[in-house]
């Protein structure tokens, strides 16, 4: 990175904290969802006794896991793409193609968080065994889509200043 884009740098930084809080999340999560099935097992041996609040429970840890982890993928580049096509084209037009293609992320995923309000309204209820709130349980897809749109306008912004080849 060029060393005069202090505000990319600044953000890349900033990116860099979400990214290590949000690793930090599903991996405590997933420990949580783990360590919460061995006891069910155990019990259910042992004890011949089963936890009613298991499933909701390792249901709302996975939607927060996958979600979250959404935007792990993308700050790691590790999602999947179909680069054959824009290689094909000369490496000027990759360039304009990349940026299309990142502007139609972002737009979904803005359209995602536009309509948060709406969903939340529609999620007031309670969740049926652990009595949280419904929107407990989407609230995870709109933090994950808000990192992931913070990661693709940076990958836009590298892109259109030409710091990092795509």
């Amino acid at each position: 990175m060029k060393s005069k884009d202090p505000p990319l740098y600044k953000y890349k930084k900033i990116l860099d904290i979400i990214y290590r809080i949000e690793s930090f999340v599903i991996i405590i999560f997933l420990a949580i969802m783990v360590g919460i099935n061995v006891l069910e097992i155990v019990t259910r041996v042992l004890l011949k006794n089963s936890f009613v609040w298991v499933y909701p429970i390792n249901l709302l840890l996975f939607n927060w896991m996958v979600f979250i982890g959404i935007a792990v993928v993308f700050y790691r580049k590790e999602n999947i793409t179909i680069e054959l096509f824009v290689r094909l084209l000369p490496s000027n037009y990759q360039r304009y193609v990349n940026i299309l293609i990142n502007f139609a992320v972002m737009g979904f995923f803005i359209f995602l968080l536009i309509k948060v309000p709406v969903l939340m309204e529609m999620q007031t209820q309670k969740l049926q065994i652990i009595q949280i709130p419904r929107y407990f349980q989407s609230l995870p897809l709109f933090i994950g889509s808000f990192s992931v749109l913070l990661v693709i306008f940076y990958d836009t912004l590298i892109v259109i200043k030409g710091c990092i080849d795509k």
